[in-house]
């Protein structure tokens, strides 16, 4: 896993999902597209990894994980500040807009996605980052 990010372009996508195959698929097809990853199972590996200077250009977050969730990372390490990079709920629970806009999330995909969807929304945000 890389954690530190390509010299010219944004830090690399986190991505943080417990579903051992799709983060695994959904890693490996960000990877195999030239993107650095980070992926991890667990609110508590994240924190982790940006309490130890991670600072990833997008993230990608599962709501329902085990141990804290996803809603306690938007509260806490993920809170809205300057420079945030923008987040992407992952999720097969509705989400209100006005939670999406309490948090400042950008969006979410409501599971199942296709990877296409998926890949179309980390290229979109990447790219606005690169610019």
């Amino acid at each position: 896993m890389a954690d530190v990010p390509g010299a010219e372009g944004p830090g690399p996508v986190l991505l943080i999902e417990d579903e051992d195959v799709l983060r695994g698929a959904l890693a490996d097809a960000l990877r195999r597209r030239g993107v650095a990853t980070v992926d991890v199972g667990s609110a508590e590996d994240a924190a982790e990894r940006l309490a130890g200077g991670l600072r990833p250009g997008l993230v990608f977050l599962d709501l329902n994980l085990p141990g804290r969730s996803g809603w306690d990372l938007l509260r806490d390490e993920l809170a809205p500040t300057p420079g945030r990079p923008p987040i992407v709920l992952l999720t097969a629970l509705t989400v209100d807009p006005v939670r999406l806009r309490q948090y400042d999330v950008v969006g979410y995909l409501p599971k199942p996605f296709a990877l296409t969807t998926f890949l179309a929304t980390a290229h979109r945000f990447l790219e606005g980052a690169a610019r």
